[in-house]
């Protein structure tokens, strides 16, 4: 039966749809000040940093990584409420570590918009928000540690609708900017599971990888929690971060009607569903219902995105009518398979990323 899905699920969507044959090859225009008042251009003055905390958890516990367990009542106060004025240190391996460290200058990016048809952003890739508090999750990862980056996006200003796109098919990796700094990555670990339900997350829903903190789903805390980016029943989401295609990623929230801005505004729900497979960490196991996108069902493309009315607040920025991902969110508003952008509709290698000096301090 899954096979059969799966040959359904490819056969389907070899044929353009309605929305591809009508807007492939188009471009849309973003105007680059205008994008820059809806990230966070100034610096968080400090987050809290718990990884050190459980570094000693493993020293004083003889574990490690996942085999690291907890029940949240056993952990102290301090770190359940994130009171890093109470945390203590520890020695592991003759070096002394604090449970609970406060990086500062976090959380932002700044802009360059002097190059024609281009969006430089360099991102500092910490969070405004607590990072690596695992208490939540009942288990440890592997302490990678976060680091600052200083990464630099150049973006097009004229991202183009391309009707033939492929879904990403594993590796990880950035493939896209949160407003908040931080790498937003693709649907998978390093060996191709997916990682929303095979590895696990702080309690704001990131971690690290190689010293670069990301997120895989939509986070939990500071900036992109807010109502206004979040949105709500009602209320269609703000801006969480622009795809190295150029084209910008919303919340969960969008208009019932893709065209019309004055429609309800509802939740938008995946078009993948899972199938009788039961390990939702094998990307096999999901499948593109085309049948129900082309009688509306469901909202969003096979890279979790659609052509849509951009709201009033953003349209300076992006437009009356723009490409966007959207991140998704099932019934219970934990995240929902694809969760992000799966795949480029736009050309990706418009855009770019590399390595910065690290700036003056603010």
């Amino acid at each position: 039966m899954t096979n059969i899905i799966i040959s359904l699920l490819i056969t389907g969507c070899s044929e353009k749809s309605q929305e591809e044959s009508q807007y492939d090859n188009q471009t849309f225009s973003i105007d680059c000040e205008a994008l820059q008042e809806h990230f966070v251009t100034q610096s968080t003055d400090s987050v809290q940093d718990w990884s050190g905390y459980w570094e000693c958890f493993q020293e004083e516990n003889g574990c490690s990584g996942e085999s690291c367990s907890w029940d949240v009542s056993d952990l102290p106060s301090y770190l359940t409420d994130e009171d890093c004025s109470l945390a203590s240190s520890c020695s592991v391996g003759g070096a002394t570590i604090q449970e609970c460290e406060t990086p500062t200058q976090t959380g932002f990016v700044t802009f360059d918009c002097t190059t024609e048809g281009e969006i430089s952003i360099t991102a500092n890739g910490l969070p405004d928000h607590t990072i690596e508090n695992y208490a939540l999750s009942g288990m440890l990862p592997p302490l990678l540690g976060s680091t600052a980056s200083n990464m630099r996006y150049t973006l097009t200003t004229d991202p183009l609708y391309n009707a033939d796109s492929d879904v990403f098919d594993g590796g990880g990796g950035t493939i896209a900017l949160a407003i908040n700094s931080v790498s937003i990555f693709n649907q998978f670990t390093g060996i191709g599971t997916v990682a929303v339900t095979d590895e696990i997350v702080d309690d704001c829903g990131g971690h690290p990888a190689n010293g670069t903190y990301h997120y895989h789903a939509y986070p939990t805390c500071g900036a992109l929690a807010e109502s206004s980016v979040q949105g709500s029943q009602g209320t269609h989401s703000g801006l969480v971060g622009m795809s190295l295609d150029g084209f910008p990623i919303f919340g969960p929230f969008g208009y019932s009607n893709a065209a019309d801005a004055t429609s309800e505004v509802v939740r938008m729900q995946s078009c993948y569903t899972q199938t009788e497979c039961t390990d939702d960490t094998d990307v096999n196991c999901y499948a593109f219902d085309q049948e129900g996108y082309d009688s509306g069902s469901c909202h969003l493309d096979k890279c979790n995105g659609r052509v849509s009315a951009v709201p009033e607040d953003l349209q300076a920025a992006l437009g009356s009518e723009i490409y966007a991902y959207y991140t998704t969110l099932d019934d219970a508003q934990d995240p929902a398979f694809p969760y992000l952008p799966y795949c480029y509709r736009g050309d990706a290698s418009s855009g770019s990323t590399d390595m910065q000096p690290p700036p003056p301090p603010q």
